[in-house]
């Protein structure tokens, strides 16, 4: 017997009570959304950060299953050619970028967390050389001090 019983579009099925393994914890991410607008230098460009917390499962006092945030995120930041910081609100958020001049550019966004961790997304490249929001390489996760590279691919979505 589940938790879930409705079927594959509802969640992963949970063991209602302890034992049965819990389902793998999602690690946080951040992400810039892909646009699909083209780049012009000195017109604004709205680019999206995505900011998800991440869950980690755990059996509750009663040996159900339970889960919550891995990390709670305080500020994001969007960096524009290593050099132009964009700055958000909690979690995430739209940012309004005028890139400065023709050519390619880098996008970058971290979500810094409570805890004082970063969780930092893979660079995207827009301009010239490039579609606009193609991810540029693999995303680098900093998180309790230490770095995590995650070596996906850079294709785009």
């Amino acid at each position: 017997m589940t938790a879930d019983d409705c079927g594959a579009g509802c969640g992963p099925a949970l063991p209602v009570e302890g034992g049965g393994k819990l389902p793998a914890d999602t690690p946080p991410s951040v992400t810039v959304q892909p646009f699909a607008v083209p780049v012009v230098a000195g017109q604004p460009v709205s680019v999206a950060v995505v900011a998800n917390e991440g869950e980690r499962w755990f059996r509750d006092p009663n040996g159900g299953p339970g889960s919550g945030p891995i990390v709670t995120y305080a500020a994001t930041t969007l960096v524009l050619d290593d050099a132009t910081t964009l700055a958000s609100g909690p979690g995430a958020g739209n940012f309004s970028v005028v890139f400065p001049h023709p050519g390619d550019h880098v996008l970058t966004a971290s979500g810094g967390t409570t805890a004082g961790d970063d969780v930092v997304s893979r660079p995207v490249q827009a301009g010239n050389g490039a579609l606009p929001g193609h991810r540029a390489g693999p995303r680098t996760l900093l998180s309790g001090g230490g770095r995590h590279r995650d070596e996906s691919s850079g294709a785009p979505p």
